[in-house]
């Protein structure tokens, strides 16, 4: 306590002598020079003259009489002031770490913010860069689509037109081949029939001659033999020879009129079944080209679909 009381005191600036006397009386009552001399065995002088300083300086007190005596001042009042210095450097200590703060703050948001400007610049230009080459790709990808598209369309277009070429000289191919073997067929089945009805005329001819020449021998024979008896006989079979062979001539007019009938129903029916087929070539024919467009025309739809996307990305970007 005394070291802590005699620091405070030297603090103050009071000289040593000074700060021994505060310290001696300490515990004292009010006493004169001459006692204070006395009890603490000091010489008149030094006692008188440090009394002196501690009393202008308030730490003893002058109490007046005959002789006036002195009192020190209890040593709380010193700590009341240290407490006050000490108070006062902190306030002045709090006052300048507060500026320091204030000034620390103020720094640090300059340099946030130059910061956060700084790194605003280097994403909006990371961004920036990042947009390009999103919009570069995008661009590439979309002529390499459009390439593609295009090539695509092209190859199916000519595949469809190669397609339809040969499908087209296949079909007028079998036509031709098909019109040709009916034709072959139809002057076969001419050739025949024309052939047959010859052969039967000359049979028939043949047989209607030989059928005159016995029917003539047989009556020149029945003439010779019988006279005038059976020339009415004669006459009559006679009669009955040219009436049977008028009826086979009419027998033989009929069956070629029958085989020329039979050969322009067959002649008729080839040609029905020529057009016919002809017409169901034609109508597949237009069946597979009215496919085929609906093919172009899906496909140029999902092409127009996909370039569509490709704008709408384009302008999003």
């Amino acid at each position: 306590m005394s070291s802590v009381l005699e620091e405070l005191l030297k603090s103050k600036g009071l000289p040593e002598s000074a700060v021994d006397l505060y310290l001696s009386c300490m515990g004292m009552g009010p006493m004169s020079m001459a006692e204070l001399s006395m009890a603490l065995n000091k010489p008149f002088d030094v006692v008188e003259s440090s009394m002196k300083i501690l009393v202008r300086e308030g730490f003893a007190r002058e109490i007046e009489g005959t002789p006036p005596r002195y009192e020190i001042v209890p040593p709380y009042k010193l700590f009341i002031d240290q407490l006050a210095a000490f108070k006062a450097k902190f306030e002045e200590f709090e006052r300048e770490i507060k500026e320091s703060i204030d000034s620390s703050i103020e720094t640090l948001k300059g340099e946030v913010k130059e910061f956060n400007n700084s790194m605003l610049e280097a994403v909006n230009g990371g961004l920036s860069k990042i947009f390009s080459g999103v919009e570069d790709a995008l661009s590439k990808i979309s002529e390499a689509v459009e390439g593609h598209v295009d090539s695509m369309t092209s190859f199916v277009g000519n595949s469809v037109s190669k397609l339809s070429e040969q499908f087209s000289k296949h079909l007028e191919d079998l036509k031709t081949g098909l019109e040709g073997k009916l034709s072959e067929a139809m002057r076969e089945t001419e050739s025949k029939v024309s052939e047959f009805n010859e052969a039967i005329v000359r049979e028939t001819s043949g047989m209607v001659r030989k059928l005159e020449s016995e029917l003539g021998l047989l009556t020149t024979f029945v003439s010779k033999e019988l006279g005038g008896v059976t020339i009415s006989a004669s006459e009559s079979l006679e009669n009955f020879t040219k009436d049977a062979t008028n009826s086979l001539r009419g027998a033989l007019n009929s069956l070629e009129r029958s085989m020329m009938e039979l050969t322009n129903g067959l002649k008729n029916m080839l040609s029905s079944a020529v057009e016919s087929i002809s017409g169901s070539v034609s109508e597949s024919m237009s069946r597979l080209a009215e496919e085929i467009g609906g093919l172009m025309k899906n496909v140029m739809e999902q092409v127009g679909r996909i370039q569509e996307t490709f704008a709408r990305i384009s302008n999003m970007i």
